[in-house]
């Protein structure tokens, strides 16, 4: 499974502003989630990074500009939601398969290359020789 905070030991935490909602989230052992109830959830992410023991491990993903500059004048990492959203796209396994058991490259697909010109030959031959020698070939 493909975790986009690299490691299973790295937490995520996602901040949201009001209360919690009357459905209640089921929990997630990989991904914390912190409604700002006393204070604005930019300011829940400001403290929680000025508390953080290592803030350089920090990765705050945000576009606002504002919490760009104060989570990096704080010592940690920003990253833009483009961005981590490009993470987020699972990455292709490699397969296990020995190379001769795998699909071959789109290159080697279809007719020898020997082939393809002996058949573009013919082709040329009926084509574009004038009807008048292909008449005579004819008989």
């Amino acid at each position: 499974m493909y975790q986009p905070q690299g490691s299973a030991k790295n937490s995520v935490t996602v901040v949201f502003d009001g209360k919690p909602g009357m459905w209640g989230a089921p929990a997630s052992a990989t991904v914390k989630v912190i409604f700002a109830t006393e204070e604005s959830a930019d300011d829940k992410i400001k403290d929680i990074v000025r508390q953080a023991q290592n803030k350089k491990q920090i990765v705050v993903v945000t576009d606002d500009r504002d919490i760009k500059y104060a989570v990096r004048a704080l010592g940690a990492t920003v990253m833009s939601v483009a961005d981590f959203l490009t993470k987020l796209k699972p990455r292709p396994e490699k397969s296990r398969l020995a190379p001769a058991l795998r699909e071959p490259p789109e290159s080697t697909k279809g007719i020898p290359k020997t082939i393809e010109y002996q058949i573009t030959a013919e082709m040329e031959k009926i084509w574009l020789t004038p009807k008048e020698k292909r008449k005579e070939q004819s008989r």
